[in-house]
C-alpha cells in the first residue's frame, strides 16, 4: 500500500510524518506530473504525451461526475 506524508531520512531509516493513504486525485495528479516530465524524443512522442495528458484531463472530468461510494463500516464482534 502506498503512503503519503512528509518523508525524512535519519541515517539509514526513512520516517513518514503525518502518514495518509493517497486518494484518487493523488493518483491522477501523480500520473499527470509523470507525463509532464516525460523526456520526449521527437514529434511522435510529444504527440503521444499530449494525448495522454488529454486523457488524464478527461478522466478527471468523468471522475468528478461519479457518485460517491458509501463504505460500510467494519462490523465489530
Amino acid at each position: 500500500m502506498l503512503v503519503r506524508g512528509r518523508v525524512e531520512k535519519q541515517g539509514e531509516e526513512f520516517i513518514i510524518h503525518d502518514p495518509s493513504t493517497p486518494n484518487f486525485d493523488d493518483y491522477i495528479s501523480d500520473l499527470a506530473v509523470m507525463f509532464e516530465m516525460y523526456p520526449t524524443e521527437g514529434k511522435q512522442q510529444l504527440h503521444d504525451v499530449r494525448a495522454a495528458l488529454g486523457l488524464i484531463d478527461d478522466l478527471e472530468k468523468v471522475a468528478g461526475r461519479l457518485p460517491k461510494i458509501q463504505r460500510k463500516e467494519a462490523e465489530h464482534e
